[in-house]
């Protein structure tokens, strides 16, 4: 079962402009940031997905 199960997902940015990436919002979808989130230039952010209660809820964790 995936219940309680979280997912780190790590998402960089190589590029010297800040990246707009959409989250998911609909469906089993839950996203706390909103729809979506900003990644700095020549950075990263850093997504936990925790499973809870039939949606996979979005988190935004770290974001250097």
């Amino acid at each position: 079962s995936d219940v309680g199960r979280e997912w780190q997902v790590r998402v960089n940015n190589t590029t010297r402009s800040n990246i707009t990436q959409p989250l998911p919002t609909t469906g089993r979808f839950q996203s706390m940031p909103g729809y979506s989130v900003t990644i700095p230039a020549y950075s990263f952010i850093e997504l936990s997905i925790w499973y809870i209660n039939g949606k996979l809820v979005i988190r935004v964790g770290e974001n250097a």
